[in-house]
């Protein structure tokens, strides 16, 4: 008995000193029995007998003086907990039925198995426990969501998962499906034979000068030659329409058509309509986009004096697409800036500008314009200029040092530029109006950014950008200066979202593409959902191994939303797209054979069709009992109290009573 070992620990801290005041009581009692002992008649057997029940008292409480904690591991064996999911959707209830599938017995033939092997067993459908004999098929989508759930909690130890597998709604997270969380296996129901179908699988398109390029991708799945109409509106008008001949087989094909400009509206609407044969899939044959409009921002640069910084700034504006550049050299006072001022440009940026009284009155008009203003420094530029524009946008709050001084700077917390010489120094007396502003090491001003005006105080970017482009192949300064100028354009090209359509039946994948231009390191992505039919707004974490499914119709606006290493929310462009209430979960009674594998193959389980469940394949699955190691920490008075130690002091003190009656000691 475990109490026995505290027993012996005990004694040998006696025995060792270890505890000096216990050592002192137990020795102190053994001098009380002796001095018993001379009291009675030893010689007897039952005085022996009271002087040993005395004994073993003693030796029983003594561990409770010192009540020291004990660890203790134990190797116990458990049955498995083993967990049966049967996908009650629609589609399942459609396979069932056309295939005349007796589900109940075959969950009898589990349930008679887990009894045979002593298991555990647990009913559940796609939401919730259940009681076996409860099973409704009334899931108006598919979501295996509820199995992430039960992995992450520890659960089971095993899941039989019964489905067609044929996700329509939730999230599918690759890395739930592992040996880590729970063993997956995967009990397929539906028709491995695809029916007949044809749809749009992809739709690209490519804009020139003065046409429009097509591009569609069909999908076919015949087992006949067919016939199909393919209609392309465009603002509800039709503008091509042709039937297309497709032979037997399952394959893809391209088709392109080239429209003049002029014919092409924003809405584009591709239609497929089957002639004489049923299409199992009749979700894909729609595929409705809008082309995107040219909303070029138009950009003007204008150059004081050339340095190396003038063509880091415009390759770098150039390789952005969606802006016009138009840049003019300002080479002396003869400049005409009328024409420009007819204008209204979405930014203006000054590289080593203004020069001179007639460039500060250009800069005074355009301020005045409220036009947006960035201003980079360059070498040997008179920081008299900076001060003078500073002036206008926040009066007397700014004032120049003029002395030479060398200083260091880190952008953005994380990218060391090293020392740089300057002549000047720019403060601020109240910086609590300024958006964002960054110092030198001195405290002097790096980077501003007020009202509509913007300034980049590092003359010798374009050096500091050459040198980590070649000597450590690192761009983060082109990106950087980039994100400078989509940030102040509100330009959503550095988190550009593009759906590919934007009508959807419930349960289907949304298709979209996300081009991701954010120079910093992301710390968090979030995806924006805005149901503008009930106004609710749901925003849930981003990850691109995750599918997005809707279960439910209406108008939707997405956006994605992230959070870089600066702290800075950037968001995307919004797109709005229609979810139609046909419901893809009852078009088919197909199964995703290659899923229900992948699920079984990634968690270390198998796969087989609900035909061919029998008493070998859940042979085959592990039921033998779990060993576990259990790490115990306890007290002495805790193994006292749990194994009843005291009933067998209680009875050596009734045994003892009833020798000392027998020898007239009571």
């Amino acid at each position: 008995m475990l109490y026995f070992y505290i027993i012996f620990q005990t004694l040998i801290d006696i025995i060792l000193f270890n505890n000096l005041l216990l050592s002192f009581y137990f020795y102190l009692f053994i001098f009380f029995i002796y001095s018993l002992s001379k009291q009675i008649k030893v010689n007897s057997n039952k005085s022996r007998f009271i002087l040993l029940f005395r004994f073993l008292i003693l030796l029983l409480i003594i561990p409770l003086f010192d009540n020291k904690i004990f660890k203790d591991q134990v190797l116990s064996f458990r049955m498995q907990n083993i967990g049966v999911m049967v996908d009650n959707s629609l589609s399942v209830d459609k396979i069932l039925d056309s295939n005349s599938i007796n589900i109940i017995s075959y969950l009898n033939q589990i349930e008679d198995w887990g009894y045979n092997k002593n298991i555990n067993l647990s009913w559940y459908d796609l939401d919730t426990i259940i009681n076996k004999n409860d099973l409704l098929f009334d899931n108006k989508t598919t979501s295996f969501d509820y199995i992430k759930d039960i992995s992450l909690n520890k659960e089971l130890d095993q899941l039989l998962l019964i489905s067609d597998g044929m996700i329509n709604s939730g999230f599918i997270f690759n890395d739930s499906y592992n040996k880590e969380n729970i063993i997956i296996h995967s009990i397929g129901l539906g028709d491995f034979n695809i029916e007949q179908d044809v749809g749009i699988t992809d739709f690209k398109t490519k804009i020139l000068k003065d046409s429009i390029n097509f591009n569609i991708s069909f999908s076919i799945n015949a087992n006949k030659n067919n016939s199909f109409i393919y209609n392309v509106f465009s603002d509800n008008s039709v503008i091509y329409s042709d039937t297309i001949k497709v032979i037997s087989g399952e394959y893809n094909f391209d088709k392109e058509i080239i429209f003049h400009s002029k014919y092409i509206g924003n809405n584009i609407i591709n239609e497929v309509i089957p002639i004489a044969f049923s299409d199992s899939k009749p979700h894909n044959n729609l595929w409705n986009i809008n082309l995107s409009k040219d909303n070029k921002n138009k950009i003007l640069m204008l150059t004081g004096r050339l340095t190396y910084n003038t063509s880091f700034i415009k390759s770098n504006l150039s390789s952005i697409s969606n802006i016009d550049l138009n840049h003019q050299i300002v080479f002396d006072q003869k400049f005409d800036y009328s024409e420009l001022l007819k204008h209204d440009f979405d930014c203006i940026i000054l590289d080593n500008f203004p020069n001179n009284s007639y460039d500060y009155d250009f800069f005074k008009k355009i301020n005045d314009k409220q036009s947006n203003i960035m201003f980079f420094e360059g070498y040997n530029f008179n920081p008299d200029f900076l001060k003078m524009m500073l002036d206008i946008i926040s009066p007397q709050n700014f004032y120049i040092d003029n002395m030479y001084t060398k200083k260091h700077f880190t952008l953005e917390g994380n990218l060391d530029l090293g020392y740089f010489e300057s002549n000047y120094n720019l403060f601020c007396k109240d910086s609590s109006n300024l958006n964002k502003v960054n110092f030198f090491s001195n405290g002097s001003i790096a980077q501003l950014s007020l009202s509509n005006f913007y300034a980049f105080l590092i003359p010798n970017i374009s050096q500091l950008s050459f040198f980590m482009k070649t000597k450590y192949n690192n761009k983060y300064l082109d990106e950087y200066f980039k994100y400078l100028i989509n940030k102040n354009l509100n330009n959503n090209s550095l988190l550009n979202l593009q759906l590919h359509k934007n009508n959807y039946s419930i349960g289907e994948k949304l298709f979209f593409k996300l081009d991701n231009n954010i120079p910093f390191d992301i710390v968090n992505k979030t995806i924006v959902i805005n149901d503008l039919d009930r106004m609710l707004i749901d925003s849930i974490d981003f990850d691109s191994k995750v599918d997005l499914f809707f279960n439910k119709n209406g108008k939707f606006e997405i956006y994605f939303s992230f959070i870089g290493t600066n702290l800075e929310v950037i968001n995307s462009n919004k797109e709005s797209f229609f979810v139609d209430k046909y419901n893809i979960e009852l078009e088919g009674s197909l199964q995703n054979m290659e899923l229900l594998k992948n699920i079984s193959s990634e968690s270390g389980g198998f796969y087989t069709d609900i035909n061919s469940l029998d008493i070998s394949f859940l042979e085959s699955i592990n039921s033998s009992f779990i060993e576990e190691d259990l790490k115990n920490i306890y007290s002495a008075l805790d193994i006292f109290i749990k194994q009843k130690i005291f009933l067998l002091i209680i009875m050596f003190f009734c045994l003892e009573i009833y020798l000392r009656k027998k020898i007239g000691l009571l």
